[in-house]
């Protein structure tokens, strides 16, 4: 499997150590990482609408899993401001204004559920957590649970 790593031209993430990371976590299930630069993003304004470019992104990458780093704030309608978010093949994870961790973190949660995982109620990097400071003290790592789920769905 492969997952394509994009960003805006204002993200500033170093995008090795990021790409390390995601495969460090995902690499035993089959997942690799190529990073394929900047994607030009068509709308403009303070906050970002997340629906729009998820479907923005699910229309250049089709069947592809892609994850693309937004250096701007981005909200999903009806629900609110959001550091990442994902349809079943897609995640927006913005960077503006985040730590290192925590966006590592967030992009572990969003990778695995484009991998096919659910929230999870243990110590587990899918745990649904909110505000930042509950991020910083989750897990980085995906939980027994979460990790037979995806040697399962690998077979």
């Amino acid at each position: 499997m492969i997952l394509l790593l994009f960003r805006d031209k204002n993200c500033a993430v170093q995008l090795y150590g990021f790409k390390e990371a995601i495969e460090k976590c995902y690499g035993r299930f089959g997942l690799q990482v190529q990073d394929r630069g900047y994607l030009h993003v068509p709308i403009q304004g303070p906050k970002l609408n997340a629906a729009k470019l998820l479907k923005y992104l699910g229309h250049i990458c089709g069947d592809n899993l892609s994850l693309w780093l937004l250096d701007c704030e981005i909200y999903y309608p009806g629900i609110g401001n959001l550091i990442g978010c994902s349809t079943d093949r897609s995640a927006l994870l913005s960077t503006f204004g985040i730590e290192f961790d925590i966006l590592i973190k967030e992009a572990f949660h969003e990778v695995g559920h484009i991998l096919g995982l659910d929230h999870c109620q243990g110590d587990c990097v899918m745990r649904l957590t909110i505000p930042t400071d509950k991020i910083k003290k989750k897990s980085s790592q995906l939980c027994e649970s979460c990790s037979n789920l995806l040697r399962t769905n690998r077979s």
